[in-house]
């Protein structure tokens, strides 16, 4: 994994994918323009954030376009403000450009583009280590912060 500066735009659609409370995640999947002349069971290349330890998710199921970024200065302030304190170690991420009302609260996000059929699970979140292996990210690289 590489450590990066948080800060992801993409124009694919992005929606709320899966939620879990239990395993403490929320993952979101951004899908490209579907091609109507490619075969049904083609896989897609999307891009998959995983947001790990997801305790507040304030967003729409689909999101859109996303601009990633972690939350600092007046904008965590002001959010912070709204949501009360985070704890220790906690983060906020916003979705969208603009907006302060999408965003998650969790411990650390890591993202990767895949290729993948239809509602399959994310690589990101699977804790079938064959599958994991089988479906590595097309780049080769999975981001994180």
């Amino acid at each position: 994994m590489t450590k990066k500066t948080v800060e992801l735009r993409d124009s694919r659609t992005f929606r709320l994918m899966d939620y879990r409370y239990g395993h403490g995640y929320a993952l979101l999947r951004g899908y490209p323009e579907i091609d109507d002349d490619a075969p049904g069971d083609s896989p897609l290349r999307v891009m998959d954030v995983a947001f790990a330890g997801a305790s507040r998710l304030s967003c729409w199921k689909d999101v859109g376009a996303l601009h990633l970024r972690e939350a600092s200065g007046d904008d965590l302030a002001d959010l912070v403000a709204r949501i009360g304190r985070l704890r220790a170690g906690q983060k906020v991420f916003l979705l969208r450009d603009g907006s302060l009302e999408d965003h998650i609260v969790c411990y650390g996000v890591q993202w990767a583009e895949f290729d993948l059929r239809g509602g399959a699970q994310s690589p990101l979140v699977s804790d079938d280590l064959e599958y994991r292996r089988i479906h590595q990210p097309v780049n080769g690289e999975t981001y994180c912060a």
